[in-house]
């Protein structure tokens, strides 16, 4: 492996395991910033879509389709 590749191996804040950290997230008004690694990067991303796409429906942006 390139000497490299260990620069972003780093704990990563939310599941505490050593992966390769190369997101950071920002809490609050902290001005400090934590790694993550791109599994909890992932499942960020996911539940604030998710909160997304409830937010369109009860706004009502989003129209149900018919089965038929």
């Amino acid at each position: 492996l390139h000497p490299a590749n260990f620069l972003f191996c780093r704990k990563c804040a939310l599941s505490g395991q050593s992966k390769s950290c190369k997101h950071r997230i920002k809490l609050g008004d902290s001005s400090s910033y934590y790694y993550i690694s791109p599994f909890c990067r992932y499942r960020i991303t996911s539940v604030c879509n998710f909160f997304t796409y409830i937010r369109y429906i009860q706004q009502g942006l989003l129209k149900q389709q018919d089965g038929e």
